[in-house]
């Protein structure tokens, strides 16, 4: 059974991850350590509009997430990634 994702965010997850500028998108940060990434995708095909890719870091969670045609839907993504992981760990209230 596959198991489906709630795509609604909840803002107490959004305000725990610090985004972390780098040379090429940023990185996602749950106190000191770096759990994702958004990042420009160089390798994509050219003329794809999915330039922005996202990769998990979190055990249990794949490390591709998916390429984006907008950073803020990578980074959308990696939020809701966090989330899951942090309901199924036990990290979160909810």
């Amino acid at each position: 059974m596959k198991e489906t994702i709630n795509t609604e965010t909840n803002i107490e997850s959004v305000e725990l991850i610090n985004w972390i500028p780098n040379n090429y998108g940023k990185y996602a940060m749950l106190g000191k350590w770096s759990v994702a990434q958004v990042f420009w995708d160089g390798a994509a095909p050219k003329g794809s509009e999915l330039n922005y890719k996202a990769e998990c870091f979190l055990p249990g969670i794949k490390n591709y997430l998916g390429n984006f045609a907008t950073e803020k839907e990578a980074i959308d993504i990696v939020v809701l990634a966090v989330e899951h992981w942090a309901k199924g760990s036990g990290l979160s209230p909810d």
